[in-house]
């Protein structure tokens, strides 16, 4: 067993993922808006700002070489500063 992100160079390996929700007086603000996918305001600012802090957030979600070498399309890994729905609408941001 291994911890390693990639225990093989060039191979597919292993992590994981992070779940966030913003609520307000026990509203959820990723919900019931005017913006794309019913977001309100505040939750597509929140979206905007992990988004251009992704590359600082990396010393966090991928502090080792090997982990940020992992970092392909078609790794099981996420390659891409993107946002959408349930991942299975284009992007935005």
């Amino acid at each position: 067993m291994s911890f390693s992100p990639s225990v093989q160079a060039g191979g597919v390996g292993n992590g994981g993922h992070l779940h966030l929700s913003l609520h307000r007086g026990g509203r959820s603000l990723f919900g019931g808006g005017d913006r794309q996918f019913g977001l309100t305001d505040e939750a597509e600012a929140f979206i905007a700002g992990v988004l251009e802090r992704l590359p600082a957030l990396l010393a966090v979600g991928a502090p080792s070489v090997a982990s940020y070498l992992r970092l392909l399309p078609s790794h099981w890994a996420g390659a891409f500063a993107c946002w959408g729905l349930e991942n299975g609408r284009p992007p935005f941001g």
